[in-house]
């Protein structure tokens, strides 16, 4: 069987992508196969591909109901760790011990470092303060 890779110029035919297990139809004109580079195909005979479609059928219908099992089962897991994540995140953030200084307040979980004072008053007295300890 001769192979081909993705970008290449093919006559009309099916072409079966070995990495990614799709089928590609190229029409009567020719043309170019798709995907990524580095994708390999194979050309698939008609013969082998008229065959080979019940049997795809088959094997979707009898994996159908797992496959949707599967599915809500990831969703489920999926919110439940969600929820877990949010509220143990909430949590430590609220019991969580800092560097906070006696006195302040740090209502929101975090301390802000390094921003100014907006109120000129307040360093005036900071350094009203400071003087008289000394």
């Amino acid at each position: 069987m001769k192979r081909f890779t993705s970008g290449s110029k093919v006559a009309q035919g099916f072409y079966w992508n070995i990495g990614r297990w799709e089928l590609a139809n190229i029409g009567a004109a020719g043309g170019t196969l798709p995907g990524h580079d580095g994708d390999r195909f194979v050309k698939v005979p008609l013969v082998a591909a008229l065959a080979a479609a019940p049997l795809f059928g088959l094997v979707f219908v009898m994996f159908l109901p797992f496959i949707g099992v599967a599915m809500v089962g990831a969703l489920a897991v999926k919110k439940v760790v969600a929820v877990l994540h949010g509220g143990a995140s909430s949590v430590a953030a609220t019991v969580a011990q800092s560097s906070a200084l006696p006195g302040e307040a740090y209502l929101t979980g975090t301390k802000h470092e390094g921003e100014a004072r907006k109120d000129a008053a307040v360093d005036e007295l900071a350094r009203e303060v400071s003087e008289r300890r000394k």
